[in-house]
C-alpha cells in the first residue's frame, strides 16, 4: 500500500493555522446558497524539481473532487467557474490569477471552494513561513516563486470571507514526503501562528489528518486514491448524512470521517481535522439524484482543464456569436503565447492580438480570461530561470555571458507587461516588481564581467539591496551581492563577500551555490587559499554529486598547480556529468600544465565537438599547436577566438611571440597594429612588441622611445625583455641599460 506521510511539522503546518473551532448555542438553520458556487481545485502529483517529491493520485483525486462537484452536494456549479489545475498546469502564476478570479468575480452570498491536494512545507529561513507547494516550486527556495504563503492565502480567503462576504470552503489534502518531510524545526510552538489561523463565520476548513500518522493513498480505494479525499467525497454525496435530512453539518462529516477512516485503515490510525464556527453548520446539500462516487470516472472534462491551449464552454460560446475576423485573433492570440511571441513582430504577436480582442464589447465577458492567461505567460519563464538559478545547473550556469543577457534582458519587459495586464492593484504586483528588480541585479552583474574596480559592485549593489529591502531573505540577491563583491572589485572585497556569504548560508544552509562560488572567489586570491579550502570541502558535504562544485574544487587544485589533483578533480566531475565542455576544455589545460600535449590535444578537441563556439578550447589548442611550431594548425583556433571575443588579446600575443621570436616581424606587425586599435588601445603590449620589432632591425632610437613608451603604460616586468633572447644586444647597450635601471630593481 503505498502511503503519503503526513509528519508532525504538516500538521502544525495546516492545523496550526485553524483557529479553535467554537460550539454555537442555538442550532444553524440551513440554508443552500443562493449565489453563485466558483471553485478552484489543484491536485499536484508530479514536481517538476524531482527532490521535492512525487505522489501518485493526488492528480486524480483533484478530478474525482470536481465530478463531485458537478453533482452539486455543494451547490451548482457551473462547468465554467470551476477551474482544475493538475501537474504542470498548476504553477503558482496560474494558480494566484485563479485566486484573483475567484476575487474579482464573487460577490456577496457566493461560495467559493479551494481544493489542493499535494505539498506543504515549512520554509527553512528563521521566520519560518509555511507554504502550499505549486508543480514549480523548487526545493526549499519558496520565497522565489512556485509556492504561496499560507499566510498570503488566508489574506485571499478573508477578503472572500469577510470584505466580500462569500462562504468559503477551504480542504487541504497537503503532506510532504522524501526529503523534505525533514523540515528540522526545533521550536514546534512557533509555528502556524501566520498561516490560515483566522476563522469567519463564513468560512469551514478540512484537513486530512492529524500530526503524528500518515495520510494514506493507494489502488484499493476506487481504483486510486487518498484515503481522505476518497471518504471525503463519499461523505459529502450523501454517507455522512447522518440524520437524514439531506444536509451534512461539519460534525456530521467529522464523525464520518473519523469512523470511516479509522475502520478501513485499521490497525493504522487517521484523524481528519474540520473547523467551522457553528458545529451545525451545514457544508453540503444531498441531491438524491446526484451520481454515486462508484458513477465517477478520472477522466476530468475537458472544458475544465485550462489551460493557454484549452478553454471553456464560456468562451466557445461567446467566440461562436462573433464573425470569424474576432474568431482568427482569438485564435492567434494563443498560438502567439504558445510561441512566446509577446511583442514581435509588430502586428502579429500576442500584444497586438490582444489588443484587438480587447477593443471588442462583443468579448467583454472573456476579457478577465484573456488577461489572466496573457499575464500567466508573460511571467513564466522567468520564474523557470530564477528555477535553474537557485538548482545551478551547469548548462545554464556554461552559458555565454553575452547569451545570458540577451536572455534575461527579454523579462523585464516582460514583467511590466504583466504588471500592466494585472493592474496596479493586483496582489502579484509588488511580487513582479522585486522580481524584475533582481534581473536588473543579476544583468547588472554580467553586463559589468571583466571590469574591475569598486564602483562597478557600487552600480550592483543598490539595486539588490533593494530587492533584500522588500524580501530580506531573498536567497539570489544575497549570492549576487556575494558574487560581484568577489569578482567585480580588484582587490577583491572579501569582508563585504563572506558578510554575505554567511548571511546567505545561514538562511540556507543546504543551498550549494554559495559555497562553490565564494571557495572560487577566494581561490584566486593566495592569501585566502586555506579558507577557500574549507568552504568548497564544505559544499562537498551539501552535495558530493554536483558536478559543477566538483570542477570548483578541480580548479582549486589547478590554482595551487597541483596538476595530478586537478586532472582526477576534472575526471570525477566528468563522470557527474559527461556533457560539461567546460569541464573538458578545464582538463585539457591541466594537461598543458603537466606537458602531456596528446592528451591535452584529445580533452580540448572533444570539447569543441560538444560547444564548437567555445573561447577556451579554442584558445587551448592556439596555444598547444603554435608554441610546439604547428602554426598551420594552431592559427584557425587563435583567428576563431579573435572571431568569438574581439578584445581577447591572448590570441594576439601567442601568435606575435611565435613571429618574433622566428624573426617574422612582418607577418606580427599587422597582428600589433590590430591590437593598437581594437584590442587594449593604450595598453604597454603594443608598444612592447613595436620595441621588440625596431629592435630586431637595429633602430635603437625608435626602440628605446618605443620602449619608454610600454614602462609609462604598465609594463613592469624587466624578466620579460630577459626572457627574450633576441633582445640580448639591445639590452648590452648603456642607453637601455640606464633606462632600465632607473625603472626597475636592479637583478
Amino acid at each position: 500500500m503505498a502511503r503519503r506521510p503526513a509528519f508532525q511539522i504538516l500538521y502544525l503546518l495546516l492545523t496550526g493555522l485553524l483557529a479553535v473551532f467554537y460550539r454555537a448555542e442555538a442550532q444553524v438553520q440551513p440554508i443552500r446558497p443562493q449565489g453563485v458556487t466558483r471553485a478552484v481545485v489543484v491536485g499536484i502529483s508530479e514536481y517538476q524539481d524531482p527532490r521535492v517529491g512525487h505522489l501518485r493520485y493526488a492528480h486524480r483525486d483533484a478530478a474525482l473532487f470536481v465530478r463531485m462537484l458537478e453533482a452539486g452536494a455543494l451547490g451548482q456549479v457551473a462547468p465554467e467557474n470551476i477551474q482544475l489545475l493538475t501537474n504542470s498546469d498548476a504553477t503558482e502564476a496560474r494558480f494566484r490569477t485563479m485566486l484573483d478570479w475567484l476575487r474579482l468575480q464573487s460577490r456577496a452570498g457566493d461560495q467559493v471552494i479551494l481544493y489542493f491536494s499535494g505539498h506543504g512545507d515549512v520554509g527553512r529561513t528563521v521566520s519560518r513561513p509555511e507554504y502550499l507547494l505549486l508543480h514549480d516550486a523548487t526545493d526549499q527556495s519558496y520565497s522565489l516563486g512556485g509556492a504561496i504563503k499560507l499566510r498570503d492565502l488566508q489574506e485571499e480567503i478573508t477578503t472572500l470571507s469577510s470584505e466580500i462576504g462569500a462562504r468559503v470552503i477551504v480542504i487541504l489534502d497537503a503532506c510532504r514526503a522524501g526529503k523534505l518531510g525533514d523540515a528540522r524545526i526545533d521550536d514546534e510552538g512557533a509555528l502556524g501562528r501566520e498561516g490560515l489561523q483566522r476563522q469567519a463565520t463564513n468560512e469551514i476548513k478540512l484537513l486530512s489528518c492529524k500530526p503524528d500518522q500518515f495520510s494514506q493513498e493507494g489502488p484499493q480505494w476506487n481504483g486510486g486514491q487518498g484515503v481522505f479525499t476518497h471518504y471525503l467525497i463519499k461523505g459529502l454525496t450523501g454517507m455522512a448524512d447522518h440524520n437524514r435530512d439531506d444536509v451534512v453539518t461539519a460534525s456530521e462529516l467529522r464523525r464520518y470521517l473519523h469512523d470511516a477512516i479509522n475502520e478501513d485503515l485499521a490497525p493504522l490510525r487517521q484523524h481528519p481535522v474540520i473547523t467551522a464556527k457553528e458545529e451545525d453548520q451545514a457544508i453540503a446539500f444531498i441531491d438524491p439524484a446526484a451520481p454515486s462516487l462508484a458513477g465517477m470516472t478520472e477522466k476530468p472534462p475537458v472544458n475544465l482543464l485550462l489551460s493557454t491551449h484549452a478553454k471553456s464552454r464560456k468562451e466557445e460560446a461567446l467566440i461562436a456569436r462573433v464573425d470569424s475576423s474576432h474568431l482568427d485573433n482569438y485564435r492567434l492570440f494563443f498560438k502567439a503565447l504558445r510561441e512566446k511571441a509577446f511583442s514581435e513582430p509588430a502586428n502579429d504577436c500576442a500584444d497586438h492580438y490582444f489588443r484587438l480582442l480587447l477593443e471588442e464589447s462583443a468579448l467583454s465577458d472573456i476579457h478577465p480570461f484573456l488577461r489572466r492567461e496573457y499575464a500567466i505567460a508573460l511571467q513564466e519563464d522567468a520564474q523557470q530561470m530564477m528555477r535553474q538559478l537557485i538548482l545551478m545547473e551547469g548548462e545554464e550556469l556554461n552559458k555565454p555571458g553575452e547569451k545570458r543577457i540577451r536572455e534575461y534582458t527579454l523579462y523585464i519587459p516582460r514583467l511590466d507587461k504583466a504588471m500592466e495586464v494585472l493592474g496596479a492593484r493586483h496582489a502579484l504586483t509588488r511580487e513582479l516588481e522585486t522580481r524584475k528588480l533582481l534581473f536588473r541585479g543579476i544583468l547588472g552583474y554580467l553586463e559589468s564581467r571583466g571590469q574591475k574596480g569598486p564602483e562597478h559592485y557600487g552600480a550592483i549593489a543598490p539595486i539588490l539591496q533593494e530587492v533584500l529591502a522588500r524580501d530580506p531573505e531573498n536567497r539570489l540577491a544575497l549570492f549576487y551581492l556575494m558574487e560581484a563583491a568577489c569578482s567585480r572589485t580588484q582587490p577583491v572585497m572579501v569582508d563585504t563577500a563572506r558578510y554575505y556569504f554567511q548571511t546567505v548560508t545561514g538562511l540556507y544552509p543546504d543551498w550549494l551555490m554559495p559555497f562553490t562560488f565564494f571557495g572560487e572567489c577566494l581561490s584566486k586570491e593566495a592569501d585566502h587559499r586555506e579558507e577557500a579550502w574549507q568552504v568548497l570541502h564544505a559544499g562537498h558535504q551539501c552535495d558530493s554529486a554536483n558536478a559543477f562544485h566538483a570542477k570548483a574544487m578541480a580548479n582549486y587544485h589547478y590554482r595551487i598547480r597541483d596538476f595530478h589533483a586537478a586532472i582526477e578533480g576534472y575526471q570525477n566531475a566528468l563522470h557527474l556529468d559527461p556533457e560539461d565542455h567546460i569541464l573538458l576544455s578545464n582538463l585539457g589545460y591541466a594537461w598543458l600544465a603537466l606537458r602531456q600535449p596528446a592528451e591535452a590535444e584529445k580533452a580540448l578537441r572533444q570539447s569543441l565537438v560538444m560547444e564548437d563556439r567555445q573561447v577556451p578550447a579554442h584558445l587551448g589548442l592556439c596555444k598547444l599547436y603554435v608554441e610546439s611550431g604547428r602554426l598551420t594548425e594552431g592559427e584557425p583556433h587563435c583567428r576563431k577566438v579573435m572571431e568569438l571575443h574581439p578584445r581577447r588579446q591572448e590570441p594576439y600575443r601567442i601568435l606575435v611571440d611565435h613571429y618574433l621570436d622566428n624573426g617574422h616581424w612582418a607577418q606580427a606587425q599587422p597582428l600589433v597594429e590590430e591590437m593598437e586599435k581594437q584590442v587594449i588601445p593604450g595598453g604597454y603590449w603594443p608598444a612592447y612588441y613595436r620595441f621588440f620589432m625596431a629592435a630586431l632591425q637595429e633602430q635603437w632610437e625608435p626602440a628605446l622611445a618605443l620602449l619608454q613608451q610600454a614602462v609609462a603604460a604598465g609594463l613592469n616586468d624587466r624578466k620579460m625583455l630577459k626572457d627574450k633572447q633576441q633582445l640580448s644586444v639591445c639590452l648590452a647597450r648603456p642607453e637601455f641599460r640606464q633606462f632600465l635601471d632607473l625603472h626597475f630593481q636592479t637583478e
